[in-house]
C-alpha cells in the first residue's frame, strides 16, 4: 500500500463553480463573496495541495530509497504502479470547469484583480501536479515499470538487468532514479513555492483585514 488517500481537486471545482456562480450576471465580487469564496473553497483547495505534497514526496522518497539500497522492491512497485497525481486533471468534471476558466479569461482583454490571480493560482496547482507526476506512465517508463516487476516477482535483480529491447537498457534503472531525485529536490518544491506565492496574493485580496 502507497498509503496516500486519493485526492479530487473538488476545493478547486468548487471554487471555479462559486466563481461562476458570483459572477454570473457581471457583477464583480463583494468583500463578504471574497471571504466566503476563500474560506470555503480556495483554502481547501491550497490544504489539499499540501497534503499531495506531503503524500507524494514521501512516497516517492521511500521508492527512491528502495531503487538505491536495491531494498523492499515490492513497496517500490506499489508506488511505481500508482496512478500520478496529475491524472486528477483528466477527471471530467475537472476537465469541464479549468476550461471554462480558460475560456474566461482568454475572452477578456481585462477581468477584475482577484480573478487574475485566481487564475494564475489554478495555473500554479496544475504545473504543480504535473511536476509531482515522474516516472510518467505514458511514456516509455510503462514497459519499464512491467519488466521491473517481472523481475522482482521472478527473483532477478532489476537494477542490473539490460531491459533488453528498450532503447534505455541498461541506464533504465538510473534514469528512474533521477526521475525521481528531481521531482523531490526540484521540480515539486519550485512548483510548490509558485501555488504558495499565488494562494498568499489571494489571500490578501479576499481576506485583507487578516
Amino acid at each position: 500500500m502507497t498509503g496516500i488517500e486519493v485526492p479530487t481537486l473538488g476545493s478547486i471545482v468548487a471554487a471555479i463553480k462559486f466563481l461562476f456562480e458570483t459572477i454570473g450576471q457581471g457583477i464583480s465580487m463583494s468583500a463578504r463573496q471574497k471571504s466566503l469564496w476563500f474560506t470555503h473553497h480556495i483554502q481547501g483547495s491550497y490544504d489539499e495541495i499540501c497534503q499531495i505534497h506531503q503524500d507524494y514526496t514521501l512516497s516517492f522518497q521511500k521508492c527512491l530509497n528502495s531503487l538505491m539500497q536495491n531494498a523492499n522492491l515490492n513497496e517500490a512497485i506499489q508506488i511505481l504502479q500508482a496512478e500520478r497525481p496529475k491524472k486528477l486533471l483528466k477527471r471530467q468534471e475537472v476537465v469541464e470547469n479549468l476550461s471554462k476558466l480558460r475560456d474566461y479569461r482568454m475572452q477578456r482583454r481585462r477581468v477584475p484583480k482577484v480573478i487574475g490571480t485566481f487564475y494564475q493560482y489554478v495555473a500554479s496547482v496544475e504545473e504543480y501536479l504535473h511536476s509531482a507526476s515522474p516516472i510518467p506512465q505514458e511514456t516509455w517508463y510503462a514497459r519499464f515499470i512491467a519488466r521491473f516487476t517481472s523481475l522482482v516477482e521472478r527473483g532477478k535483480d532489476p537494477m542490473t538487468d539490460d531491459y533488453r529491447g528498450m532503447a534505455q537498457g541498461l541506464d533504465a534503472p538510473r534514469l528512474a532514479i533521477e526521475s525521481l531525485q528531481n521531482a523531490i529536490q526540484t521540480s515539486m518544491p519550485e512548483s510548490l513555492r509558485q501555488v504558495q506565492k499565488n494562494f498568499a496574493s489571494l489571500r490578501v485580496q479576499c481576506l485583507p483585514n487578516v
